[in-house]
């Protein structure tokens, strides 16, 4: 189904998650589907990959093949724009240095720095806030949705551009 003109009926979800869902899309109208469905008292949650961090982006840059031609990382504009769906907007960030990890991933060796880089994410991204916008993954949580004077189902597309349930 077109996850920007979902044929749902509206505030029929209390929840609605996805996977790297949100950065195939329009952004502005996949939040207007979701704050349609969602229930008053429901919650959305996505994990998507943020595009600020230079070192990520060489990586995307280097590995085309591994992307589809819709694909956009998402930036901080893309996160605020939430705030015009959704009273409430949090977010928690993964990835800055953790991702030097993969060098050992398959090794028995893997967990004990994993959860150390882990540990040294969290505590950059506490003592230095910014740096939020570099990491390479964010849990997005929205709730509240805005109320708009919206039919009760969007109507149809023509073709998808991304599946409502990846």
């Amino acid at each position: 189904m077109d996850a920007e003109a979902l044929d749902l009926p509206a505030r029929s979800f209390g929840l609605v998650c996805g996977t790297s869902i949100l950065h195939h899309l329009d952004v502005d109208r996949g939040y207007r589907e979701i704050a349609r469905v969602l229930a008053p008292s429901g919650r959305a949650i996505f994990l998507e990959p943020l595009g600020h961090n230079p070192v990520f982006n060489a990586y995307r840059r280097l590995t085309p093949s591994a992307r589809t031609q819709d694909e956009h990382p998402l930036r901080m504009v893309d996160l605020e724009a939430a705030r015009a769906h959704f009273g409430g907007l949090a977010l928690e960030h993964f990835g800055l240095v953790s991702p030097l990890a993969a060098a050992l991933h398959g090794s028995r060796a893997f967990d004990r720095p994993a959860r150390a880089l882990r540990r040294i994410d969290q505590r950059l991204f506490t003592l230095m806030p910014p740096l939020r916008s570099w990491s390479w993954m964010v849990v997005i949580v929205l709730s509240r949705p805005v109320a708009r004077a919206e039919p009760d189902r969007a109507p149809a597309a023509s073709g998808p551009r991304a599946s409502a349930a990846r």
